[in-house]
């Protein structure tokens, strides 16, 4: 597991760049951190990212405020999963690069899923509206 980091996105590039045809990206957890950087190359008509977190390691940071114990949640998640690399930079930054401010963004995310809080969806809802993306659309899930 690359937990959507280099090899994932390496994957998902050479994918994106085979196409010659218009393409949707669409991603599902760590697959929706990936499908951000397929959608910074600008070739496709849209992304859907469903219940991407926006930075792995919060459920290690969520678990030691809880347990109220000091040590660096980047490190114990690193130490968990061994591919993460904790220094890397947040695919949720790969929004940044997208140029095209008019591609479509379906965020889609339910309010029930015990994996990844629905809060990491919202931080990327926020973080298009500031990079002045324009067709935003978030779809909360009452369940699922």
């Amino acid at each position: 597991m690359h937990m959507g980091q280099t090899e994932d996105i390496k994957v998902a590039q050479e994918m994106c760049m085979q196409q010659t045809n218009p393409y949707l990206l669409y991603g599902l957890s760590r697959g929706g951190a990936v499908a951000i950087n397929g959608a910074a190359l600008n070739a496709s008509q849209a992304l859907i990212m469903e219940s991407a977190p926006y930075d792995f390691s919060r459920g290690a940071y969520v678990a030691k405020c809880h347990l109220g114990i000091p040590f660096d949640h980047k490190q114990l998640f690193s130490y968990i999963f061994p591919k993460y690399d904790p220094c890397q930079a947040l695919n949720a930054q790969a929004i940044e690069t997208i140029e095209n401010k008019e591609l479509p963004i379906f965020i889609i995310h339910s309010e029930t899923d015990s994996r990844v809080a629905i809060s990491e969806s919202l931080r990327y809802y926020a973080h298009v509206k500031k990079e002045g993306f324009e067709n935003i659309y978030f779809v909360r899930l009452p369940e699922g």
